[in-house]
């Protein structure tokens, strides 16, 4: 049993804000780079799992684990479950030259000609695994737990001497090294159950990013995104889509804009909010709405769909949209 890695939502909501601004927006430049943090950061996950295929030995890979603990929520990249212990790794995905002060609690970055200070991750994850310990032991499982922080970035050079923090080609190396140390241990009991357990409890980060930027609907441009030239150029024309721009026709680009409303404005639409939403008739959002048969509450012109759109699945099209845009900006540089 494993839990795949899961889109960041944060990003999605990120990609869906840059999209859908007003023109000249004075917030788009900020939006750019959170994007491009949340996208390496994301990578960098991904590329975690070509290193871990070197662990031969039977184990259980959980990605992106969200666990509700009293009051808040803790995060653990990724989560490899082995017979008799654990590890909790820490994915950064910098590059440049990399200071770690583990007593003062915090990182340096330098990386051309700039210095960044960040938390320490090997702080970071320690404090995840005193999360995960207590959330086990209040469910009678008592587990070892190792951390690790693992720098993927094939270009970042580190100036830590600490062995919890590692290049992901030792990662293998390090397992096997831990390994040694639980020998006499015993068998982690219920394995099985409690991996479904950690799986069933992780929630998404379903929290509004409008306030964090102080954004309101007047600061987006309504209307449908070309899913060919991405223009926001798109017209309903009888019972099909037309892009002004470049001509491209379809039946269903409408679905895209509906999704990106519900990563800015959440899952409730009414016909009317639609209508200003896609740029079209009340009768048209309305039969539109009802054709996707979302759940709907309330009646007559009170009535509200409830959007069902899911985060891990339904949005892998705007982490292509955002490669794409990368790799323009690239060849333009």
């Amino acid at each position: 049993m494993h839990k795949e890695h899961d889109i960041p939502p944060r990003l999605l909501r990120l990609i869906a804000i840059q999209r859908n601004l007003v023109n000249q927006h004075p917030i788009l430049t900020k939006i750019e780079d959170e994007i491009a943090s949340y996208s390496s950061g994301y990578q960098g996950e991904l590329s975690i799992d070509y290193h871990i295929n070197y662990i031969l030995d039977p184990h259980n890979k959980l990605h992106n684990l969200r666990i509700p603990l009293k009051n808040w929520h803790f995060e653990i990249d990724t989560l490899l479950v082995f017979e008799k212990f654990m590890l909790a790794l820490e994915i950064k995905n910098l590059r440049g030259d990399i200071y770690i002060d583990h007593e003062a609690g915090i990182m340096k970055q330098l990386h051309n000609e700039e210095e960044k200070v960040y938390q320490s991750p090997l702080v970071q994850v320690e404090k995840q695994v005193r999360q995960l310990n207590y959330w086990l032991s209040q469910r009678n499982y008592h587990v070892p737990i190792e951390p690790l922080v693992v720098f993927v970035n094939p270009n970042v050079h580190l100036k830590a001497n600490h062995s919890r923090i590692i290049y992901p080609f030792i990662l293998s190396h390090k397992y096997y090294e831990i390994k040694a140390q639980y020998q006499k241990y015993d068998s982690i009991k219920q394995r099985s159950k409690l991996i479904d357990s950690l799986i069933k409890h992780t929630e998404l980060d379903n929290q509004q990013i409008l306030k964090h930027f102080n954004l309101t609907k007047s600061d987006f441009k309504p209307g449908v995104i070309c899913p060919h030239c991405h223009l926001k150029t798109v017209v309903r024309e009888k019972y099909q889509w037309l892009c002004t721009a470049c001509q491209y026709k379809d039946k269903h680009s409408f679905i895209s804009a509906l999704k990106e409303y519900f990563l800015l404005f959440g899952p409730v639409i009414s016909a009317k909010e639609a209508r200003e939403w896609l740029q079209i008739n009340i009768s048209t959002a309305r039969y539109l709405l009802k054709s996707l048969k979302f759940n709907q509450i309330g009646k007559k012109k009170y009535t509200k769909y409830i959007m069902d759109f899911d985060l891990r699945k339904d949005f892998e099209y705007l982490i292509e949209y955002n490669k794409a845009q990368y790799k323009q900006k690239i060849s333009m540089s």
